[in-house]
């Protein structure tokens, strides 16, 4: 069986990085007038994306009055963001990096836990077809902790299954390697500004393929080779919608695939109220499906996604040390 992860920002957060926009934005110092600052100090509730933020400004008055002034202001923009994201990194301090690993690997077998058991069985239809359990990663994170995690120790024999990892890819670059912050597509940004190569290098997955390190084709082919998908720590945003429409391309060519959002938030233990649980499921669903390009047989696709909120999961902080 192939497993892959997507893993968000909430994956740093859980083990106590301040990766945040709204703590990067703590750090903003503006002595020089850059108009990107300016009005996330003025109008935080339209940065709490910051890559949204960044697209709806260049539709402003004010940036298309200054288009370079605008590109400039995003130039630094990020690299401030870089040298933050780059803090936060060296607050990375591993404790025990064999435990680590060990506790991560055993993590990974433990992914299914939280599902109701219709679910489960679900998935061990797909387990018992092979033993051995191939785990791939896709990293929207732009720090190495990830990578800290999954070491150097990649398989682990466990409840008759050979667990592997595979590959980790930084869908976005890392903190010392192209770090790539922007928008998803031409919708999100002025089109009129198109004819600029730095606005039009804005969109995330056209920069990632102009790179050239081939990550785009190789997140594609992972994507279509899996039988599971699981996403952790994503707020599933517009931003990333490119992915998003993959995954339900990928789930609509075969009714056995299963996806699986480790929704933040969602209460996963509440037996109480089964229209409240059951409602706060369906309103997940939909905020994922509504990236769907098709209409038809959307009751399909909601089979074969399940939410859960596994709150134990990846939590590591006994062996990772924050330094300050």
């Amino acid at each position: 069986m192939n497993l892959t992860f997507f893993i968000g920002n909430g994956f740093d957060i859980r083990n106590g990085l301040p990766t945040r926009y709204s703590d990067f934005y703590k750090e903003i110092n503006n002595e020089s007038g850059n108009m990107i600052y300016e009005d996330i100090e003025s109008n935080k509730e339209n940065w709490s994306d910051f890559e949204l933020g960044l697209g709806k400004l260049t539709s402003s008055k004010k940036a298309n009055n200054d288009i370079e002034g605008f590109i400039e202001a995003y130039y630094k923009v990020s690299e401030d963001l870089s040298e933050y994201i780059q803090k936060c990194e060296n607050m990375i301090s591993i404790i025990d990096s064999v435990k680590l690993n060990d506790f991560f690997l055993n993590d990974i077998t433990k992914v299914f836990r939280n599902l109701k058991p219709a679910e489960k069985d679900k998935i061990q239809i797909l387990i018992d077809r092979e033993t051995r359990i191939n785990v791939n990663f896709v990293d929207f994170n732009y720090t190495h902790l990830l990578d800290k995690c999954i070491g150097e120790k990649h398989n682990l024999k466990k409840d008759e299954n050979d667990y592997h990892l595979e590959e980790n890819i930084h869908i976005h670059g890392t903190v010392d390697s192209f770090p790539i912050v922007g928008v998803d597509n031409s919708n999100q940004i002025n089109k009129a500004w198109l004819g600029y190569h730095q606005i039009r290098n804005l969109m995330k997955p056209e920069l990632i393929k102009n790179i050239g390190y081939g990550t785009y084709d190789k997140t594609k082919r992972i994507i279509e080779k899996s039988d599971v998908i699981y996403i952790f720590g994503s707020s599933l945003g517009s931003t990333d919608k490119t992915w998003w429409v993959q995954i339900l391309k990928w789930l609509r060519a075969n009714s056995e695939r299963v996806l699986i959002i480790d929704q933040y938030g969602f209460d996963e233990e509440n037996k109480i109220n089964a229209v409240r649980y059951v409602s706060e499921k369906e309103v997940i669903k939909d905020n994922f499906v509504r990236y769907d390009f098709k209409t038809e047989n959307v009751n399909g696709i909601y089979n074969q996604i399940f939410v859960t909120n596994n709150k134990q999961l990846f939590s590591f902080s006994k062996y990772i040390a924050k330094e300050k």
